[in-house]
């Protein structure tokens, strides 16, 4: 089966725009980065919120557990909890760096799948899907949480933040 727009095989415009899906993120969240000082990444609105340090690092482990590790069926150690972990605060450009390299390692994972390992099966955390549900599982979590760290960079920046795109401009990227 093709996709009508692109003529190509659906598989082949699923991963496509999964991977896209998690491009376009990264283009918003490194927009919010550029303007938050390393204090602001790690602020909280509440001492039970996530900050946006926190976010990246959970939205990195889900990814390399689903995306990654849980496609290629390779052991994950993954420490969810030290995800949120509010004691330890990685740089800015550490968390910038983890997240190309986790992007770029599910690309690598995700790129070559066939139309029946996307529809094989696969035990990730505990459920049991098939690798289809798993990358779009994951990238649909990404996205989501990318909204939130828009939202935490809003709070904190208030009128002062800048779009990473605005209506009429020229920029490649998607609305937010």
């Amino acid at each position: 089966m093709t996709d009508p727009i692109s003529n190509q095989p659906v598989d082949h415009e699923f991963k496509i725009q999964s991977l896209d899906l998690l491009d376009q993120s990264m283009i918003k969240v490194r927009n919010c980065f550029r303007q938050l000082s390393e204090d602001q990444i790690w602020w909280t609105p509440f001492s039970s919120s996530n900050s946006i340090g926190n976010l990246v690092l959970h939205c990195c482990g889900n990814l390399r557990q689903w995306g990654v590790n849980g496609v290629l069926q390779i052991p994950d150690d993954r420490q969810r909890d030290g995800e949120f972990d509010t004691a330890t605060h990685n740089k800015k450009t550490e968390l910038l760096e983890l997240c190309d390299m986790t992007i770029d390692d599910a690309r690598q994972a995700i790129n070559p799948l066939t139309e029946s390992e996307l529809m094989s099966t696969r035990h990730i955390q505990g459920f049991d899907v098939t690798v289809l549900q798993a990358v779009l599982h994951t990238t649909t979590h990404f996205v989501g949480h990318t909204h939130q760290i828009i939202l935490l960079a809003r709070q904190q920046l208030k009128d002062r933040y800048e779009f990473s795109w605005q209506p009429g401009s020229d920029q490649d990227s998607l609305p937010i």
